[in-house]
């Protein structure tokens, strides 16, 4: 049974991600995000797989919170085959208009997020090997106007995927990066299955594609898969 940690999984694509994993293998899941109540609602949908759930409601920028949450995930299950690090959030404005507090927050959840959870996670897989995948964004590797923070952010969050994945490659740990372009989803002004998101990605087009790095035979490993909307350019 793979003992799977998702980030970011009470809406969107690491709802999507979660359910994808459930469906495709018997698991054992623990799904993090800040809305318990979006959190019960996955809960109660993934009754019906062959998969036992643990919820865990709270930020993930918060160090006290990932180490109590990791380890109480490590009690539950004995260990961890597979951390997704999906949570993120962003601001879009010109770099004098965002706040202090706002770019903090981004700092916080895209960042340190990522930076916590790996930091509790890989000691646990030292022993095993184990396999890391962050969804980053197409706007690790370029930037535009209005998106200096988010674009920060996701520079730096890729960059210690980078460095990580030269650490611990000598343990068996696998580490991914995937990098999307636009998806219909909550994150943009405009609602989720707006009539201008559709020729997006759907959360669904990452959570096969999530699926499709973890189950590649253990002799390979996918570094990094960028996908696009056909309609967008690139």
């Amino acid at each position: 049974m793979q003992k799977i940690l998702i980030s970011g999984a009470s809406k969107g694509v690491g709802r999507a991600i979660a359910i994808a994993l459930a469906k495709s293998r018997p698991c054992a899941l623990g799904i993090i995000a800040r809305n318990a109540d979006g959190l019960t609602d996955l809960v109660d949908e993934l009754r019906q797989y062959d998969c036992m759930c643990e919820s865990y409601a709270g930020d993930v920028g918060d160090s006290e919170f990932i180490g109590t949450t990791v380890a109480r995930f490590k009690q539950a299950f004995g260990g961890i085959d597979l951390l997704v690090n999906n949570a993120g959030v962003g601001t879009f404005a010109s770099v004098d208009q965002i706040s202090s507090s706002l770019w903090e927050t981004m700092l916080s959840t895209n960042v340190t997020g990522t930076f916590l959870l790996c930091k509790e996670c890989v000691p646990l897989m030292k022993a095993t090997g184990g396999h890391i995948v962050t969804i980053a964004s197409d706007v690790s590797r370029r930037t535009f106007a209005g998106g200096g923070g988010y674009c920060a952010t996701k520079y730096a969050q890729d960059a210690l995927c980078l460095a990580l994945r030269k650490e611990v490659r000598q343990f068996g740990i696998k580490v991914s990066v995937v990098y999307p372009g636009l998806i219909d989803t909550h994150f943009h002004s405009s609602p989720q299955g707006d009539i201008s998101h559709s020729s997006w990605l759907k959360a669904e087009d990452i959570a096969d594609a999530v699926r499709y790095i973890v189950d590649a035979p253990p002799h390979v490993v996918v570094d990094e898969m960028v996908l696009h909307p056909l309609s967008q350019d690139y």
